[in-house]
């Protein structure tokens, strides 16, 4: 189920259906706003499959990747994740918790594409729950 939440400048954007290791969202906006992401939280619910599942985000415009990372750990088979990704943290995993850096301030713009998948793809049933927090700012303002 895929759903947008707003709460004052805030737009939450979520995808929690189940079985999807794929998750792409699209930025929607207006040519007089622009959103800052502020944080990405993930849970990694992997299958049984055994191997290395390897997180990687990465933001596009078209055909030009704006920011890419990969997750400072790997993810077993069944061994559920929380995955934080932020702005002003350092790559991080201890306990089945990893946190990845944003680059502060990011700005995003109409139509860019932020992708979060297992670079090895392990297992396409894999459950991937996304929750995007983006701030709306008027062009060249707060």
């Amino acid at each position: 189920m895929t759903g947008i939440r707003r709460k004052g400048n805030r737009k939450i954007t979520e995808d929690v259906t189940a079985g999807d290791n794929d998750k792409s969202f699209t930025i929607e906006t207006t040519n007089s706003f622009e959103h800052t992401l502020e944080a990405i939280m993930v849970q990694w619910q992997p299958t049984a499959t055994v191997g290395n599942r390897v997180p990687i985000i990465t933001i596009s415009q078209g055909s030009k990747v704006l920011y890419r990372a990969r997750s400072p750990a790997v993810i077993a088979a069944s061994t559920v994740t929380e995955i934080m990704f932020q702005p002003n943290c350092g790559f991080f995993s201890a306990n089945n918790t990893m946190f990845i850096p944003l680059p502060p301030d990011f700005k995003l713009q109409k139509d860019d594409v932020i992708r979060i998948t297992d670079r090895s793809n392990i297992d396409p049933a894999d459950t991937v729950l996304v929750e995007i927090v983006t701030r709306k700012l008027s062009k060249g303002g707060n």
